[in-house]
């Protein structure tokens, strides 16, 4: 009897400390992740022009444009790839999109990729003036 409650006791303690480990690594913080380097490299350039167009000549100067005014506004713009990812012709406007870098951390001995949602920053080139807006993205 006295043998029994010895084992039920020390099986009562076994679970009392696994469970108090494993609460405490519950409520334990994540590790800090810390930035390794960016994932990848410059996405190729996809070029849409609209059917009968003869703006391919500009799009070196749209470019140039989108390029400098998305450089100038967005802080940050370091996190994007240089050069644009897509530029789509439109009627009265060019739209240029940059992507965003694939970042990879270093978390708990693990590198984690810091993945970032399809699209980017997308700025609007009028064809007449070359003055630069951006897009709202949906």
């Amino acid at each position: 009897m006295k043998r029994q409650r010895y084992v039920l006791l020390i099986l009562i303690l076994l679970i009392a400390i696994i469970l108090s480990v494993s609460l405490v690594n519950y409520f334990a913080p994540p590790p800090e992740r810390r930035f390794v380097r960016y994932r990848g490299q410059q996405p190729e350039l996809k070029i849409d022009l609209q059917l009968q167009s003869d703006d391919a000549s500009q799009v070196p100067l749209v470019v140039e444009a989108a390029r400098n005014y998305f450089n100038q506004s967005i802080k940050g713009s370091h996190k994007y790839w240089p050069e644009p990812v897509q530029i789509h012709e439109r009627e009265a406007d060019w739209w240029v999109t940059f992507k965003k870098k694939e970042r990879v951390m270093l978390q708990g001995g693990d590198e984690v990729v810091h993945m970032v949602l399809p699209g980017g920053v997308t700025v609007s080139v009028d064809k007449e003036s070359l003055s630069c807006t951006f897009v709202p993205s949906l």
